[in-house]
């Protein structure tokens, strides 16, 4: 992209201001590049996911001993409060790999790279 730039700015195609500005947003989009490929590549260890599992069904376990109290509305309690926590931890896993091309709950890659396709072209052309 700098190399396309610089053979515009020798053209006299764009102005020097002009290629200024977009040598920066080039040096932003690397930054935001190198932060994305800093997310996929630092994955959750596997310890803690197994020690936040081992802990949640731990204190499921331990909930319904607690809410005795509440008689027969503490196994709907315990279900609720269940459902609640595991869908969290759940939802933590999903969010663990936002950029796997073949899973329909990560973030839209193709769509996004369309989209700054057609924008970089139209204001190119």
């Amino acid at each position: 992209m700098s190399e396309w730039i610089r053979e515009r700015l020798k053209q006299g195609q764009i102005e020097a201001i002009q290629a200024t500005q977009m040598e920066q947003q080039i040096c932003i989009l690397l930054d935001q590049q190198g932060g994305c490929e800093k997310i996929k590549n630092t994955p959750l260890p596997f310890v803690y996911a197994a020690l936040i599992k081992q802990l949640l069904l731990l204190y499921l376990y331990s909930l319904p001993f607690v809410l005795i109290k509440m008689g027969y509305a503490a196994p709907l309690v315990v279900v609720v409060v269940a459902l609640g926590l595991l869908g969290i931890e759940e939802a933590g896993v999903e969010i663990e790999n936002p950029f796997s091309p073949n899973d329909p709950n990560t973030l839209p890659l193709e769509k996004l790279c369309e989209t700054i396709t057609r924008d970089v072209t139209d204001l190119t052309s």
